[in-house]
């Protein structure tokens, strides 16, 4: 009996992720942090049912024209297409934000399947970033 509730469970927090991704409003988010030169990132996850279903992976940065790029890949396990969006904070080498216009980026992630992506630091002192991602709000 116990297990039927466990597999139900599950179902049903795939169901509230799709729905959450579909239709509802700015939900919980995660947040992906790194630094230039750090092999490991944080993260801080607000949405479980986004983070069970949704990875950042391939993570590669380099200074390019002394400004930091991070190249990463959103990848979904889900069997239908998922809608998130993401934005990006920067920081300098003492973790100072760096103030200036930000934007939430849609991506519509199909099924299995993932979207790479690129942050650019705004300026050549940027050395540290935090990703926000988060389900897409779907105005109808």
């Amino acid at each position: 009996m116990q297990a039927h509730h466990m597999r139900f469970a599950g179902v049903l927090a795939g169901a509230l992720l799709f729905g959450a991704c579909a239709s509802a409003p700015y939900g919980p988010q995660n947040t992906y942090s790194g630094r230039e030169g750090a092999l490991e990132i944080e993260r801080e996850i607000g949405n479980s049912d986004l983070n069970s279903h949704l990875e950042l992976r391939d993570i590669r940065s380099e200074r390019r024209d002394g400004r930091l790029h991070v190249q990463f890949e959103l990848s979904s396990d889900l069997s239908s297409a998922v809608q998130v969006e993401w934005m990006a904070h920067w920081f300098d080498e003492r973790g100072f934000l760096i103030d200036v216009p930000r934007h939430w980026e849609p991506v519509k992630i199909g099924p299995r399947g993932h979207h790479p992506c690129t942050i650019v630091g705004p300026t050549p002192s940027a050395s540290a970033w935090k990703l926000s991602v988060r389900p897409r709000n779907e105005v109808k």
